[in-house]
């Protein structure tokens, strides 16, 4: 092969650096380095370094860059263009070193150094192909600390021997010179003498003295596959016509030089991912590291590829290096810098990198290699004044352990007035509707509910401006050109922006249009004739054109386009159009029938073609209880008769069901009572009707209340009833009456005092006794008449009552008294941390200590009384706990058990919601649903509004409900908390009260933030029902 003359050649390849997340310093991450190389551009260019030789195309390119935009500028002054006018689909291209052209050399260079301390984890697609099976590709590394850019040799050396302080290069050689000592490297004595095509082999360092590239460059000892270095050409894509047939996957392991015995591991595969199992690689061979590359404390790294007689395209793609072993990879520590910015403007973040966790020692960043957004916040131009933003560090260094635990400030003050967008164009041609323009953003004004929009000189005539919003719009009737101003003004301040108008005149042509009905049998279409700058073509349905079992699709034209029915096309000069008329076969449609809101056995309908007729079904089978069939309706909401005919059109048919509705009965049951019932029309299902009030309805002994339903769902007279669809009886009820009651309490020697009772009802439950006598036990009451009574009887009343009632008293026998403690229940037996719990039995001595499986609570963290000791349950797991009181005495308290539940167990915030409430209309009644109601600041107590709320949501029915209270972030977070306790405290307590038989829990969730609690700062509380009564 013939060899090509020595070039400067060291391509950059711009490299983007993974972003790692923010990471405490025990959790430091790695940064890869990676560039895919298949799109447009590159994201760190300035570190790359491109050169070429060669008369034929751009070399090296990028294959997705179009090579008539301008090329990317990398380092060095070099520059990285298009390779062709029909660039790759972003994301599918690569970079090619060379093009399928004769004597070529391409050669790009990583010029920025990178530690070599965690070793090398290097992965990269190459494709050799399109051509006759050109040189190669290598893969070198230098010594970082050299900067003599003198590139390689190319031809059989791959561009590799001459590199000055080269380490080692790895080349896959499709042509066979790259290992042949015959091929000017005589005293490599581990090259093999002749050339090895299609082989895989990895060359060693520069030896020369100088380190200037003049010697070395040999085989490495064991540096080929056995037995001569070639691995067979379907490593090779020598042949193929495509970049993606010709894809080889390679990895490349290098061991921290730290190592005892460190290698350079090779990986290849004929295809497949870049992250396959090393294990799994057919071509693996395995080189002791060289000396220099040891001794080396950074590398430099790139790609290089040569054609001679032969030809291929060379590309990579898919870049990615990496440490091989993290632990061994230098730390860098990543510190942001405060930042102000004003409103509007482009925030510009600045930062250092530091090698120690003091922060002491600086690493200057024109070392490392990162991506420019590794620090940020989130402040954008749109951010308003003022704001404080966290500054936060979230890239990673290429090849360091990177730690950007620290943080900074981003202040945002007031910036200048300005207007957006700040230039604009309108074109457009005179009596053509101009694109309205979007309005303007104003930003950083002090006054912007006052803010006008002017514009000057005066608009072209027809178009106008709107003053609130600077949009213009209209159709212009003159030819215009010039530069207009638009002025935002409120109170003293202002800005400007720049509006470019043109207004051309119309251009018009010629044009005849003529159609033709192609494989139609019959019909016409007139022609078209006449001048314009546009025209719409002629709509099919004016024709006469048919095609039995066909439908007209669109139109052909002489000019090989397409065209569809009544499209406006436009006119660039003379047009002589012929449109020749294509047609579609007719389809079939599919015909359902649906039910609506009956159910029953539906028709069926074979299918039928598109513009066949067929007879609407009748509805015989089909059933809705208080309704009545009323034929049916289309998609298109179109009714059609049982028995009418139907066209099937361009969509399959769905007829649904129709129903109208019925009436129902209404009785009244006296339930009892004697007189005259009301009585009810008959109702039409879903129509409202008015409860009667009673008709003279009596029951000795009762009152008449209302009414109830089959449901047992009560009604007042005067309720508005939805009737459903069956008929509805309603019961009279009844309650029975009451009397008044005085009944005194005389301790007939006995001492202490007991109030007396009075009232009404039907019954009287006797107060507990609470006289005393020493000496004497109780034994009841007796009245005036001697008739007894035990404690606590409940009296049923007949009449008006008054009774005397007189202790009993039984005179004990004098007994030593022991006094001794005892528990007799534990309430509540299940629950949750914080809940309060209550130990009732008799403690006649001293609680010292309180014990939760073994865990003692805190000192006077509890209160007893003679009956009960009551505590709040700490914080535990879930599951049963044994509770032991510690009284000093034996035998010890019996133990008691709480268990504690599942968090999941009441559903938290607003999770499986069935209904949401609003702060004005009040959910439907169902387990999930929800009802917020809102707080002022630092307040619990309930608005007029809320208990309004409240109010209209009728909880008679619901057996258990839970209430949160939330709390807006603002102030200290022990007072929020304890306010949000108030909150769901205040909102249970009013259910309590409206509701008694209503199971409530509350719950303070502090500033955990609530959606729904949105619009009022998350001041609010949220009653969520858990269950109904069956």
């Amino acid at each position: 092969m013939k060899k090509i003359s020595r070039i400067l050649v060291l391509a950059l390849l711009a490299s983007l650096l993974t972003t790692v997340a923010t990471l405490a310093p025990a959790q430091a991450a790695p940064g890869t380095l990676t560039e895919n190389f298949t799109t447009s551009s590159l994201f760190n260019a300035n570190n790359w370094v491109s050169t070429s030789s060669g008369d034929f195309g751009a070399h090296p390119c990028l294959s997705a860059l179009n090579d008539s935009n301008p090329a990317i500028t990398l380092s060095l002054g070099t520059t990285l263009p298009g390779c062709s006018s029909r660039p790759d689909t972003s994301g599918a291209g690569s970079l090619f070193l060379t093009s399928n052209d004769n004597q070529q050399a391409g050669t790009m260079l990583y010029n920025q150094a990178l530690p070599t301390s965690g070793g090398l984890d290097i992965s990269f697609y190459q494709a050799q192909y399109g051509g006759t099976g050109a040189d190669g590709i290598s893969f070198f590394v230098k010594d970082g600390s050299k900067t003599d850019l003198t590139v390689g040799q190319p031809g059989g050396n791959l561009g590799y021997k001459g590199i000055p302080g080269a380490l080692f290069a790895v080349g896959f050689d499709s042509y066979g010179n790259w290992m042949n000592q015959g091929y000017g490297d005589g005293e490599c004595t581990n090259n093999i003498l002749g050339g090895v095509p299609k082989a895989l082999a990895v060359r060693g360092p520069d030896t020369s003295d100088g380190k200037d590239g003049t010697s070395g460059f040999c085989i490495l000892p064991g540096g080929f596959v056995a037995p001569n270095g070639a691995i067979g050409a379907e490593y090779f894509g020598t042949g193929s016509d495509t970049r993606e047939s010709a894809a080889r996957p390679v990895r490349i392991l290098v061991d921290p030089s730290t190592n005892s015995n460190p290698k350079i591991r090779v990986y290849m595969w004929k295809s497949g991912s870049l992250t396959q199992d090393v294990n799994t690689a057919p071509i693996a061979l395995t080189v002791d590291q060289p000396a220099d590359y040891v001794q080396a404390g950074t590398f430099k790294f790139g790609f290089s590829s040569s054609t001679g007689g032969a030809k291929d395209i060379h590309a990579i793609w898919g870049l990615g290096i990496a440490p091989l072993i993290a632990e061994s990879a230098p730390t860098v520590y990543v510190v942001p810098d405060d930042v102000t910015v004003r409103a509007g403007e482009a925030a510009i973040y600045t930062y250092k990198f530091y090698s120690d966790a003091a922060k002491t020692i600086e690493i200057a960043a024109n070392t490392l290699s990162y991506p420019q957004n590794i620090c940020g916040s989130a402040y954008t131009l749109s951010t308003n004044y003022p704001a404080t933003l966290p500054i936060t560090c979230t890239g990673a260094v290429a090849m360091y352990n990177t730690i950007t635990a620290d943080r900074a400030i981003l202040t945002v003050v007031r910036g200048t007035p300005s207007i957006e967008p700040a230039m604009n164009t309108i074109t457009g041609s005179s009596g053509t509707p101009i694109t309205t323009t979007a309005a303007y953003t104003a930003r950083n004004f002090l006054n912007i509910q006052d803010l006008r929009y002017t514009i000057s000189p005066t608009l072209p005539a027809g178009l106008s401006f709107d003053a609130t919003t600077g949009v213009i719009s209209g159709t212009p009737i003159s030819l215009s050109a010039g530069t207009y101003t638009v002025t935002a003004i409120s109170s003293t301040e202002s800005a400007t922006a720049s509006v470019i108008i043109n207004i051309a005149a119309p251009l018009t042509y010629v044009y005849t249009i003529m159609y033709d009905k192609g494989a139609g049998t019959a019909g016409f279409l007139n022609a078209q004739r006449g001048t314009g700058s546009s025209v719409t073509l002629s709509a099919f349905s004016t024709s006469t054109m048919v095609k039995p079992g066909y439908t007209f699709r669109d139109w052909l034209g002489s000019d090989s386009l397409t065209y569809v029915d009544a499209q406006s096309i436009t006119i660039n000069g003379a047009l002589n159009l012929t449109l020749t008329a294509r047609w579609s076969t007719n389809p079939s449609r599919t015909v359902t029938y649906n039910a609506g809101a009956g159910t029953g056995i539906v028709p069926t309908q074979v299918d039928v073609l598109q513009g066949e007729t067929f007879v609407v079904a009748v509805g015989t089978g089909l059933i809705q209880p208080g309704y009545t069939f009323a034929g049916w309706k289309d998609l298109a909401e179109t009714a059609y008769a049982a028995g009418a005919s139907y066209t099937a059109g361009v969509n399959n048919v769905i007829l649904t069901a129709q129903w109208s509705v019925t009436s129902q009965n209404v009785t009244y049951v006296a339930n009892g009572g004697t007189g005259v019932v009301p009585t009810q029309a008959n109702v039409a299902t879903g129509a409202t009707f008015t409860v009667a009030a009673n008709s003279g309805l009596t029951k000795a002994g009762y009152s008449f209340i209302g009414w109830k339903n089959a449901a047992d769902t009560a009604y007042a007279a005067g309720a508005t009833i939805i009737m459903g669809a069956t008929n509805i009886t309603l019961t009279a009820q009844w309650l029975i009456n009451s009397y008044v009651y005085a009944v005194a309490f005389e301790a007939n020697g006995g001492t202490g005092t007991m109030s007396g009772l009075t009232g009404s009802g039907s019954s009287v439950a006797l107060s507990p006794n609470t006289f005393t006598r020493t000496g004497y036990s109780f034994l009841g009451w007796m009245d005036d008449t001697s008739m007894t009574y035990v404690d606590g009887q409940t009296l049923m009343l007949v009449s008006t009552t008054a009774l005397a009632l007189h202790a009993q008293w039984l005179q004990d026998k004098p007994v030593e008294p022991v006094l001794t403690d005892k528990i007799t229940s534990i309430a509540p037996a299940k629950g949750f941390a914080n809940d309060q719990i209550v130990i009732t039995g008799e403690f006649n001595h001293v609680i010292t200590s309180i014990s939760i499986d073994g865990k003692l609570l805190p000192a006077n963290s509890w209160t007893q009384t003679k009956t009960t000791v009551t505590f709040i349950a700490p914080t535990h797991d879930v599951g049963k706990v044994d509770i032991k009181l510690i009284n000093g005495f034996t035998p010890e308290l019996a133990t008691q058990q709480f268990e504690y539940l599942k968090l999941d167990d009441i559903k938290i915030g607003i999770d499986d919601i069935k209904c949401l409430g609003t702060f004005d209309k009040a959910c439907s009644l169902k387990p999930g649903a929800v009802q917020p109601v809102s707080f002022q600041l630092a307040s619990n107590a309930l608005s007029a509004k809320s208990i309004k709320t409240l109010k209209s949501w009728k909880l008679q029915n619901a057996k258990q409900v839970v209430v949160y209270g939330y709390a807006s972030p603002e102030g200290s977070k022990a007072l929020n908390d304890k306010l949000t306790k108030k909150r769901a405290a205040e909102v249970g307590a009013w259910l309590k009260k409206t509701w008694p038989n209503l199971s409530i829990k509350t719950m303070g969730l502090g500033t955990t933030y609530n959606r729904l609690c949105k619009p009022f700062k998350n001041r609010c509380a949220m009653i969520k029902v858990v269950t109904i009564k069956k």
